[in-house]
């Protein structure tokens, strides 16, 4: 027999605890430098908050966005601290040709928050985790886990299977500090916000192109289905998607239960003129 001094933090998705205590089907996502070994407690199952809970959550973070953030825009980022919340590992760098650190992510998120919540808050997201920087062990995270911070928020959800989980979102600057603290380079969100999961308030023609397809191409594509648009009355916006992709959005009026009446009115109305 071997004895071991836990000295490493491993990420493991599994699909659950056998009787024994056992993971059953465990699949190593990466190792974890954002937390020590001596913090790590075993993992219970937590219960989802009440339906009251998300709705008064909701209705608090209906508040216009910009007003929000103005004060915790005033607080002072010391080194390694952004919004009063420690970054780990913050001269990690995680992109090059500039070369950006995960404070600067961090830092960044802070300053454009009121330009990016409109679009990002309440959604639920599927977050891409690279703990250790985008060269190494990525993995895409929808359900909340043990560990996660208070300023990255859950709501119960009810999946096709019938059973219920807690799904990741994000209301404030500090939300969107902490997922890069632990470790998210990207942020996938729904269609929809908590408060009515069942209608969409955007439309999202994804221009997805092939790698052999160049950006000038898929700007052209994306201007000409923006005149599409216009052809028809409706208002869109583009945003940027990743390397090479092309998000054309055009927002909805959650005017009617599942779908949208007017096309043309919604939260990126102004912003699409």
């Amino acid at each position: 027999m071997i004895w071991l001094r836990p000295e490493l933090v491993a990420e493991i998705d599994f699909a659950e605890f056998t009787d024994d205590g056992h993971i059953r089907h465990g699949a190593f996502q990466g190792l974890r430098d954002d937390k020590e070994a001596s913090a790590v407690t075993p993992e219970t199952k937590k219960p989802p908050p009440s339906a009251k809970a998300a709705a008064e959550k909701a209705e608090a973070s209906a508040e216009p966005a910009a007003d929000k953030q103005r004060p915790a825009r005033k607080e002072k980022d010391a080194d390694g601290d952004v919004l009063g919340i420690r970054i780990t590992h913050a001269d990690r760098l995680l992109f090059s040709d500039p070369d950006i650190t995960k404070i600067d992510l961090a830092r960044y998120y802070g300053v454009v928050a009121d330009r990016m919540l409109p679009f990002a808050a309440n959604h639920p997201a599927s977050i891409l985790r690279c703990p250790q920087g985008p060269d190494h062990q990525c993995f895409y995270q929808k359900h909340a886990s043990d560990g996660f911070p208070d300023e990255i928020h859950q709501v119960p959800i009810k999946e096709a299977d019938g059973d219920t989980a807690n799904y990741l979102y994000v209301d404030d600057a500090k939300g969107l500090v902490a997922a890069v603290q632990m470790g998210t380079i990207e942020l996938h969100i729904w269609g929809s916000t908590i408060d009515r999961l069942d209608a969409a308030d955007r439309l999202v023609f994804d221009l997805d192109p092939d790698p052999s397809v160049t950006f000038e191409t898929v700007k052209q594509a994306a201007v000409s289905l923006r005149d599409a648009l216009e052809d028809l009355g409706l208002k869109s916006v583009a945003m940027v998607s990743g390397g090479k992709g092309i998000h054309v959005i055009v927002p909805l009026s959650r005017r009617a239960l599942g779908g949208c009446q007017d096309l043309r009115q919604g939260p990126f109305r102004e912003n699409s003129r």
